[in-house]
C-alpha cells in the first residue's frame, strides 16, 4: 500500500509492506533513526503517530503510540486492494 510519512514537517513517500494493530513495516527513502517519532498516513485513521523501532536498508519498523482498535483495523484492511501476482 502506498502511503506517506511526516517527519519534522517534511513529507516522504512510503510503501507499507505489512501492518498489524500495533505497528507496521514500510520502505522509504527517508533516513530515520531508532526512537524517532513520525506520523504515517493510513486509511480511516489518517495520520497515525508512531515511533521507529528499527531501521535497515530503506525499511523501517514502527510501533503505533496507540494501538489501532480492532474494528477500525478490520475496516482499514478492507480498503486495501488485493495483491496482484504476475502469474
Amino acid at each position: 500500500m502506498v502511503s506517506h510519512i511526516l517527519v519534522g514537517g517534511q513529507s516522504h513517500g512510503a510503501r507499507i509492506i505489512n501492518i498489524s494493530p500495533l505497528g507496521l513495516m514500510c520502505r522509504t527513502e527517508a533516513e530515520l533513526m531508532v526512537g524517532q517519532r513520525l506520523s504515517v498516513w493510513l486509511p480511516i485513521v489518517k495520520d497515525m503517530k508512531t515511533e521507529v523501532r528499527w531501521s535497515e536498508d530503506k525499511r523501517i519498523g514502527v510501533e503505533f503510540l496507540q494501538p489501532v482498535e480492532p474494528r477500525i483495523y478490520e475496516a482499514m484492511l478492507s480498503l486495501i486492494p488485493p495483491r496482484q501476482t504476475a502469474w
